[in-house]
C-alpha cells in the first residue's frame, strides 16, 4: 500500500512538474505573441509613416516636373529671343558694313 501511495505521489508530482513545464511554455509563447504583436503594430506605423512621405514625395516629384517643363519653356523661348538679337546683330553690322563701303566710296569719288 505504501509502494502504491509512493507511486502515486510520484506520478502527481510528475504530472505537477508537466503542468508547471506546459504553464511556462504557454507563458512564453503568450510573451512572444505579445511581442509579435507590438512588432507588427511597430511596423503598421512604419508603413503609414512610410506612405506618408511617399505621398509628399510624390508631390514634390510633380511640382518639380511643373517646375522644370516650366523652366524649359522658359529656355527654349530664350534661345528663340537670342536667336532673334544675333540675326538683327548679324544684319545691322552688315549694314555697317555696307554704309561704310559706300561712304568710302563716296569720300573716294569727292576727293
Amino acid at each position: 500500500m505504501e509502494l502504491k501511495l509512493k507511486t502515486a505521489y510520484d506520478t502527481i508530482e510528475l504530472n505537477n512538474l508537466h503542468i508547471k513545464e506546459s504553464d511556462q511554455k504557454l507563458n512564453q509563447m503568450r510573451l512572444n505573441g505579445e511581442a509579435e504583436r507590438a512588432r507588427i503594430k511597430c511596423l503598421e506605423s512604419e508603413k503609414n509613416h512610410l506612405e506618408i512621405l511617399n505621398r509628399e514625395n510624390i508631390g514634390f516629384k510633380d511640382r518639380y516636373k511643373a517646375k522644370c517643363e516650366e523652366l524649359e519653356t522658359l529656355n527654349i523661348n530664350l534661345k528663340r529671343e537670342t536667336s532673334v538679337f544675333k540675326k538683327d546683330i548679324v544684319a545691322i553690322d552688315e549694314l555697317k558694313r555696307d554704309r561704310d563701303v559706300r561712304l568710302k566710296e563716296l569720300r573716294d569719288e569727292i576727293e
